[in-house]
């Protein structure tokens, strides 16, 4: 069966916010090459963390673009799906839901690098960096999620789970590899460990 593209229930401000994901994304990749050629293989090589989570890690222009994109693909991803998602019957206005978005992102990273620099901790401060940088390669594939869900009519229930499925088995991938990579480090503190996951991992969600 044929996609029909969808042409009068997609408002113009989330065709602007997927462009401004898009150049994003794009800006990244000529910005530094050679650093976006391994972060787009980070699910399955995790070479990129081994080059570049090192020195100044809140200090590199390609995170911080990157975590941008993240910011209006997950904003886009949320828009479109978010009845399918079960968060509601009734979608929230667009840019009252970035504002959101922003606000709870911008939140969580501060609240995170004020730990790394409480602790002042190289390894703190990778595992956060580390973790951030598995979030934000997700956030691609929410970009094309969006961009799926809002143009085409597949199911949308399916796309919303199969993109969903994808961000978190990238997130598994990434907390996988970061533990086992310090391993050692977060056995001698377990406890901290477990109270980082409670507070910034699961307490947003509930």
């Amino acid at each position: 069966m044929e996609p029909i593209i969808r042409t009068s229930s997609t408002p113009d401000g989330l065709f602007w916010l997927l462009l401004l994901g898009l150049g994003l994304g794009v800006a990244a990749r000529y910005r530094d090459p050679n650093r976006w050629a391994l972060f787009s293989t980070l699910a399955v090589n995790n070479k990129y963390l081994m080059v570049f989570n090192r020195g100044k890690l809140w200090r590199q222009p390609f995170f911080w673009m990157m975590n941008l994109a993240f910011w209006v693909n997950s904003t886009a991803f949320l828009w479109v799906h978010w009845t399918d998602l079960g968060l509601g019957r009734k979608t929230p206005e667009l840019w009252w839901l970035f504002a959101g978005v922003g606000l709870g992102l911008a939140s969580k990273i501060g609240a995170q690098k004020t730990t790394a620099e409480l602790f002042s901790n190289k390894t703190v401060a990778q595992l956060i960096h580390g973790k951030l940088s598995y979030q934000n390669f997700g956030g691609l594939f929410l970009f094309l999620g969006a961009g799926i869900g809002a143009y085409f009519s597949w199911s949308n229930t399916l796309i919303t789970w199969v993109f969903t499925l994808i961000y978190a088995l990238i997130l598994g991938v990434g907390w996988f590899t970061l533990i086992k990579a310090h391993q050692k480090y977060l056995q001698r503190r377990i406890f901290y460990f477990i109270l980082y996951i409670c507070a910034f991992e699961i307490a947003p969600w509930i």
